[in-house]
């Protein structure tokens, strides 16, 4: 019995489209770099494949299927695999994998300032710490030689000008405790307020 013209025409075609779809697959590229930062976009596309569906996954989940462009919004940090595939009539090409790292900005790193002079010359009158503005929500406490709490604020404020309850504090040491990350890092030390 001879095999029906169609179905060798048909198997022929699946195979040449496997073959196709694997050097298709390969010329897929990333208009962004593999490593992102959290809270932008990538954007991945591929030659388009006559007859074909493009089919693209993210972390082994489909997304957006049919299209041979995908953008992305990357929320979450860490490790993270796109993938696509090429469909023809129940028949997939093979899958080309990408590598995506999610990564965080790194904040500016807190340097508490040694000493500050509030004397009204325009120059160190506040205890401001350099880089404080990457941590808004830090929590900044100042005391005095004896334990005293003097103020506290938050990162967003514009720092310490060297009073307690609208009286000048007197040249001497205090004690400083930053309070950030959602309580799991503190910072402690002292300062030195001079007049």
């Amino acid at each position: 019995m001879r095999p029906n013209k169609h179905i060798m025409q048909r198997l022929l075609r699946r195979i040449l489209f496997l073959l196709a779809g694997f050097v298709v697959s390969a010329e897929v590229y990333a208009q962004s770099a593999m490593e992102v930062e959290v809270g932008t976009s990538s954007v991945f596309t591929t030659e388009p494949c006559t007859g074909c569906t493009c089919v693209w996954y993210v972390d082994g989940q489909e997304d957006l299927s049919g299209s041979d462009r995908l953008e992305i919004l990357w929320t979450e940090l860490g490790d993270h695999v796109v993938s696509v595939q090429f469909e023809w009539e129940n028949c997939y090409s093979p899958m080309t994998d990408f590598a995506v790292v999610v990564y965080e900005q790194p904040k500016e790193p807190l340097v508490p300032p040694p000493y500050f002079t509030p004397n009204g010359d325009g120059d160190s009158d506040t205890w401001e710490i350099q880089g404080i503005e990457s941590w808004p929500d830090a929590d900044i406490k100042i005391y005095d030689r004896f334990h005293k709490l003097l103020i506290r604020y938050k990162g967003t404020a514009t720092g310490w000008d060297g009073t307690f309850r609208g009286h000048q504090c007197v040249s001497d040491d205090y004690w400083y405790l930053i309070t950030f990350d959602n309580g799991r890092q503190q910072i402690s030390g002292h300062l030195t307020l001079k007049r």
